[in-house]
């Protein structure tokens, strides 16, 4: 079990990794989401719901309380998070532009959605920091 708990950590790192990259490529694209973002919030969520089971599973063999109120948090803001991502994809895909870490596709529309759409991935990345601080606590 703690092989499982050790390598499910691994990539839930990894996925955080992902996401705050994602963030940061977004900055620089005028707050487009890219499939990094996108992909690694799905995926953290998962790894991360899978990694609150095993260590309930775990926490009676290591002699230790799980803070349910904390890991509750993470997993609220989490899939908040995942949800402004997945608003602003898909407003970005309906406008026609391609999601990805480049600059806006020319026209007014598309810039428009960029604009409105740019909030929801600045508000996800700020949350995803958040979830960092909270998981440091845990």
């Amino acid at each position: 079990m703690s092989l499982l708990q050790d390598v499910l950590l691994f990539f839930h790192l990894i996925f955080l990794a992902a996401l705050l990259g994602g963030y940061f490529v977004s900055l620089t694209a005028k707050g487009l989401s890219n499939p990094v973002m996108l992909w690694g919030g799905r995926l953290q969520l998962v790894v991360g719901l899978l990694l609150y089971g095993v260590l309930i599973a775990r926490s009676s063999d290591l002699g230790f309380e799980v803070n349910h109120m904390i890991f509750g948090m993470k997993i609220v803001i989490a899939l908040v998070l995942v949800a402004l991502i997945e608003i602003a994809t898909a407003g970005q895909r309906r406008a026609g532009q391609l999601v990805a870490a480049g600059p806006p596709s020319a026209g007014a529309g598309a810039t428009a959605v960029a604009v409105v759409r740019a909030p929801l991935i600045y508000v996800a990345g700020v949350l995803a920091i958040i979830n960092v601080i909270l998981g440091m606590s845990a």
